[in-house]
């Protein structure tokens, strides 16, 4: 397992391997999810923003985050699914590994700026993740 691995087979060995021994409440992270790599980006989608088992869920900056709620993450799908949508368009433009140059490069870079990636303040994080957790 390489940890620089950003095509679809390391992600995804990445989170298969780790997901096993997420704790209730894990904040689970993937870097380079709103680059021009696939792993990440259709990992996240794919396995976290369209699973139950996760609730919150954002990016920040190029980080994309969740959190591990295997009883309850089903109340969350709403608003999953509304990431999921405008992430999932970013997947075509890298799709195997595929570079991303010329003209191609100018629309990902469009579609990127539509998915929503905020940063938190501290309040908001403890305000979204905190009460969560207990």
């Amino acid at each position: 397992m390489d940890r620089r691995d950003h095509t679809y087979g390391g992600a995804k060995e990445d989170f298969d391997l780790f997901s096993p021994y997420l704790a209730d409440g894990a904040i689970v992270a993937f870097h380079d999810t709103l680059h021009e790599f696939e792993g990440p980006i259709r990992v996240y989608v794919e396995n976290i923003l369209r699973s139950n088992h996760f609730g919150a869920a954002a990016f920040f900056h190029t980080i994309a985050w969740a959190q591990y709620r295997p009883t309850d993450g089903a109340r969350f799908r709403a608003a999953r699914e509304q990431l999921a949508r405008s992430a999932a368009k970013l997947i075509p433009f890298v799709a195997e590994g595929r570079p991303v140059k010329g003209l191609r490069k100018m629309r990902f870079k469009l579609r990127r700026a539509l998915v929503p990636h905020t940063v938190l303040s501290p309040a908001e994080w403890n305000a979204k993740i905190v009460p969560q957790l207990r």
